[in-house]
């Protein structure tokens, strides 16, 4: 029996076992595994010395004389005979070791379980204000009239706003900023073009003076893989008035002067 066997038994018939975590339910079974050996052991320790002082000791003397006389004999039988007539001698004084441990864990898991239990509305509280505070450091931005995320490096700009937008490209254009992208809520349509587009993105030209500028264009029909178009020597205000368009207009302009620079469609 593995970890989670156990766990899975030992929990078995506890009111809310199913809403504790698997991870949770074995923790709390190996806390509870040494009170459980130390309580066997103390009542086989407290039956042996009952069982000495109450008529000093015969009755373990008359099992022991018994099983010295079965072990005399020789053969495989024997050896299996005599290991079940040790195994029959022994139930009794395995009842009450056995009976104790398993009431105690049974109580002790209860309990750990209605504290887990009481526990867990307080716990989604907290992760659901967590997502609520991230969902609020990684909101949108309204560019235009429609929705977008904004993002710089791999951090979301909150609170961007159109006249930020010459600032950011003077910083990419200087090497302080490597990618800048711009999300929308929705796929834009992207004019003489059956396919919409789902991000832009501009980075480093290999000509420090001027941007690279990338679209993302997808097929509506199946929104299968993207093609990525991308231009290069775009400067700063033709990358400003681009993207000012798109914001306004909610499409792209045609991409007769990009060129696809990877095709991720079958």
């Amino acid at each position: 029996m593995n970890k989670e066997e156990r766990a899975e038994n030992w929990f078995r018939n506890i009111p809310g076992e199913e809403k504790i975590p698997m991870e949770k339910k074995m923790e709390l079974c190996g806390r509870v595994t040494i009170p459980i050996i130390v309580i066997c052991l103390g009542i086989f320790i407290a039956e042996y010395a009952l069982l000495r002082f109450f008529g000093g000791g015969t009755l373990i003397d008359r099992a022991a004389d018994f099983v010295n006389e079965m072990a005399r004999a020789k053969g495989r039988e024997h050896y299996t005979t005599l290991a079940l007539i040790g195994a029959i001698m022994m139930c009794p004084l395995a009842v009450l070791p056995v009976t104790a441990s398993t009431l105690y864990r049974r109580s002790w898991l209860s309990k750990q379980a209605e504290k887990i239990l009481v526990d867990l509305p307080k716990q989604n509280g907290t992760e659901q204000g967590k997502r609520k505070e991230e969902n609020a450091r990684q909101s949108p931005v309204n560019l235009g009239s429609i929705s977008w995320r904004v993002e710089a490096d791999g951090t979301v700009l909150n609170g961007f706003r159109e006249d930020k937008l010459t600032e950011a490209l003077q910083k990419m254009q200087r090497g302080e900023m490597e990618f800048l992208i711009f999300t929308p809520n929705r796929a834009l349509p992207v004019e003489e073009s059956t396919d919409c587009c789902d991000f832009l993105q501009l980075c480093e030209d290999e000509n420090p003076e001027y941007l690279h500028f990338e679209l993302s264009l997808v097929n509506p029909a199946v929104w299968e893989g993207r093609v990525i178009y991308g231009k290069d020597r775009v400067s700063v205000t033709e990358a400003e008035e681009l993207l000012l368009r798109v914001f306004a207009r909610q499409s792209v302009p045609s991409i007769d002067s990009f060129e696809p620079v990877l095709n991720l469609r079958k």
